[in-house]
């Protein structure tokens, strides 16, 4: 990662401070240790979006892993899972092409699966 900024890149510097300061260190033990630890939901936007910008393409395939896990974890169909799992896939579908199939399908899946799907969409819409 720090070679490809460095020389392909030509950074010596890089601007971190749209991004929480845990998730930047998440980022960066990951990046030095290779490991992943389970990705909050709070977390997960900002390291899936420093894994595609800095072309970490083993955390961007562990981001899809996680996010699968965190949508399977959803049990209960409340509003506010159902709009994660639903902005996340459209911010990945808008912003990041690497991964946006992958993770837009766990989203919808998810939300068919448990049943929400109408009253889901009806809400949203009022918004």
């Amino acid at each position: 990662v720090i070679d490809h900024m460095t020389t392909t890149l030509h950074l010596t510097s890089v601007d971190m401070e749209e991004f929480s300061e845990e998730a930047v260190k998440y980022f960066v033990d990951a990046a030095y240790s290779g490991k992943s630890p389970p990705i909050s939901k709070d977390l997960f936007r900002n390291v899936n979006k420093m894994a595609n910008v800095f072309e970490m393409s083993w955390l961007v395939t562990r981001c899809v892993e996680q996010f699968s896990d965190i949508a399977e974890a959803i049990e209960e169909p409340s509003y506010l899972n159902m709009v994660f799992l639903f902005d996340e896939g459209a911010y990945i579908l808008s912003k990041l092409k690497s991964t946006s199939r992958d993770l837009v399908e766990i989203a919808l899946t998810k939300i068919r699966s448990i049943n929400g799907e109408e009253d889901f969409i009806s809400r949203y819409l009022e918004h």
